[in-house]
């Protein structure tokens, strides 16, 4: 029994160190892209190869750890609904950052001179998915006994949210 139990520990601490590192190669990621926008090193195509990349890594980063969230329930409750619409709309996030990079890098169009491409159907489909579920998760905490603060915060927090205020 006690070997078991022992596999299952090291096999959680080895799942916790995977996650830990993807943490802190998005931590990386942010801190880079920051310098690279700050130096501009290089031409304005690589540029754009650079601000069309990273978030297609960083949405890929997001969509693994919500993976691995959702798997980490085992039984189908309000819960893991929650963080699943919270998985869906990353999920679909991530393919907008791609068709959005692709587009620009792979076939050469000015994403600044378009007005809708199909990457805006993915980011449209996915608000609703992402805001159910934190609603969904916000409701839950609120219908337990941890203390509650100020609704007002949450308010400010959620409309300050930098995703809410993309100039794509």
């Amino acid at each position: 029994m006690k070997a078991s139990t022992s596999v299952n520990q090291k096999r959680r601490i080895m799942k916790l160190k995977q996650i830990s590192i993807l943490w802190m190669v998005t931590g990386a990621l942010i801190a880079l892209n920051i310098i690279l926008y700050l130096l501009k090193p290089g031409s304005d195509k690589l540029m754009a190869f650079i601000s069309d990349t990273f978030p297609v890594v960083c949405s890929l980063i997001a969509t693994y750890l919500l993976y691995t969230t959702v798997k980490a329930f085992k039984s189908k409750d309000y819960a893991r609904t929650a963080w699943l619409m919270i998985f869906i709309g990353v999920v679909l996030d991530f393919v907008a950052e791609t068709l959005y990079g692709s587009q620009e890098i792979f076939l050469g169009i000015n994403m600044d001179e378009v007005n809708k491409s199909i990457a805006d159907i993915f980011w449209i489909i996915s608000y609703p998915f992402t805001i159910i579920g934190m609603v969904m998760l916000l409701k839950g905490y609120f219908n337990t006994d941890f203390p509650k603060g100020k609704l007002g915060i949450y308010i400010i927090f959620w409309s300050a949210h930098p995703q809410w205020n993309q100039n794509r």
